[in-house]
């Protein structure tokens, strides 16, 4: 049986078979800036809540930001995560993956409104807007996948949502 080698630290590690964390962000600095930046920026989505049944513009304009802000969430998180991975043992890559997961919960619980305003607004109305609306095109199969799950969609009060 070969004894077992220790896993080296990614410093030690040839450059070549290391993931390229600069693809992600080009240092730390640019991703603290990016965490911060989209931290400041969940607080815009609550200017949505309760006003997507407004019209097609509306929830065309909500479904933009809130895709732009999960972008941003995931290349945050990629670049948290794979640090921390690299080296469970850094105090700092687990504070980085700590805010990272933070973040992520924080988009979560801001954007938990979007499923049961749209079972509210009605699929006859949805499917119109996807009609009417050219930045709504895309959204046929997410429709029906919604509706499909509404029996286990509830309000923001908790309860049901009637279907």
């Amino acid at each position: 049986m070969e004894a077992s080698r220790p896993v080296p630290l990614r410093r030690d590690v040839a450059i070549e078979h290391r993931w390229n964390a600069e693809s992600v962000f080009p240092d730390l600095a640019a991703w603290e800036e990016a965490a911060s930046t989209l931290a400041a920026d969940l607080a815009g989505i609550d200017s949505y809540r309760g006003r997507l049944a407004e019209g097609p513009g509306i929830l065309a304009d909500w479904l933009t930001l809130e895709e732009g802000l999960k972008r941003r969430l995931g290349k945050v998180m990629v670049y948290a995560t794979m640090t921390y991975a690299c080296d469970t043992t850094d105090p700092q890559g687990a504070a980085l993956s700590g805010r990272a997961r933070g973040l992520g919960g924080r988009f979560a619980a801001a954007t938990a409104f979007t499923g049961p305003e749209l079972l509210a607004i009605g699929r006859p109305t949805l499917e119109n807007w996807i009609q009417v609306e050219p930045r709504l095109a895309h959204l046929g199969h997410f429709v029906d996948d919604l509706f499909r799950q509404a029996a286990h969609v509830r309000s923001a009060e908790g309860a049901p949502l009637p279907v």
